[in-house]
């Protein structure tokens, strides 16, 4: 419902549809000082194509709600699932998913690297648009100006998406060599704000609270490590390893240990040879869950501090069922 009618009638965006999960963020591509107006847009996140989702940017000017899954632009899209066969084009004849309105970008999928690509959530603002996913296993944010989406979108060329990586500090220098860390999107409430502010953190490096401007490039710290002031990230080492299940599928383990505990305490002949550089002989504390989607993510606990300090390797298992 239009804010300027406040006493109009509610009426659907996009219809719902049996197993279709879809999220809408409205904003605009701002008009530049050749135009003449801004192009009023809605940025659709759904499961219409891949169980782990899509981005979708409509443009609002095309006609009135409401719309439909798979209309407008896919601007990204999560890994494919061979189960997934587009199943909305063959069971609804009303979605562009079967027709031709559809238009792809190439290549829409971010950073073609990764594995297990899920999309979370899109954000927009005015000056860029965000996109919080799943990686590798690992939680993580990308974002890209408006002005350049808008021209990627209008040449048919991929999104040039920017990946929050940490910055290296003296609080943060476990994150800065560790690729298992959290990053997550926080705040960014009001539709004109310039920054985009996450949150960092580690199994061995506390919440850092941080600041980017996508127009710049420029990180600053905002605040975090409350009670933790005195505390040496460098003490301690995390590593991740992957070992076979029975059916041969890898499985993420996060190890997580205090270093001086490292020395001469070896095996010979370790166990796997993702132990080369663990510490061997020493009491393991094994934890993990993974169902519902439900991962169990990297995170700091100072409670965990008291088991690496008596020596206990401390082992998260990723498993299957978590949205890994």
């Amino acid at each position: 419902m239009p804010a300027a009618n406040p006493t109009g009638e509610f009426i659907f965006f996009i219809k719902r549809q049996n197993n279709i999960k879809y999220s809408v963020q409205f904003g605009f591509f701002e008009a530049e000082e050749d135009e003449e107006a801004d192009i009023p847009i809605a940025v659709i996140r759904h499961n219409g194509r891949t169980p782990n989702f899509e981005v979708d940017v409509i443009d609002r000017r095309l006609h009135e709600p409401p719309f439909y899954i798979g209309e407008g632009t896919c601007i990204a899209m999560g890994e494919s699932c061979p189960v997934a066969d587009t199943e909305i084009a063959r069971k609804d004849s009303k979605s562009v998913l079967a027709g031709k309105r559809q238009r792809t970008l190439p290549n829409p999928r971010i950073f073609q690297q990764v594995r297990g690509l899920n999309i979370f959530s899109v954000c927009v603002r005015r000056n860029f648009i965000s996109l919080s996913y799943r990686s590798d296993g690992l939680p993580r944010i990308a974002f890209v100006d408006k002005v350049s989406a808008k021209e990627s979108i209008e040449s048919n060329r991929p999104l040039d998406f920017t990946e929050v990586k940490p910055i290296t500090s003296n609080r943060m220098d476990a994150v800065g060599d560790s690729k298992i860390y959290s990053i997550v999107s926080s705040g960014n409430l009001s539709y004109d704000s310039p920054n985009m502010r996450y949150s960092i953190f580690s199994y061995t490096s506390p919440t850092e609270i941080r600041e980017v401007n996508p127009l710049t490039g420029v990180d600053n710290f905002i605040g975090g490590y409350a009670g933790f002031e005195d505390y040496d990230s460098s003490l301690y080492a995390e590593q991740r390893i992957w070992l076979p299940s029975r059916d041969g599928e890898k499985i993420s383990v996060s190890l997580i240990w205090k270093k001086e505990l490292t020395q001469n305490i070896y095996r010979e002949r370790p166990l796997h040879s993702a132990f080369t550089s663990l510490p061997q002989n020493r009491p393991m504390y094994i934890t993990g869950y993974g169902a519902y989607g439900v991962s169990t993510d990297p995170d700091f606990s100072m409670e965990r501090l008291s088991l690496l300090d008596r020596g206990i390797l401390y082992a998260v298992v990723h498993v299957r069922g978590g949205g890994n």
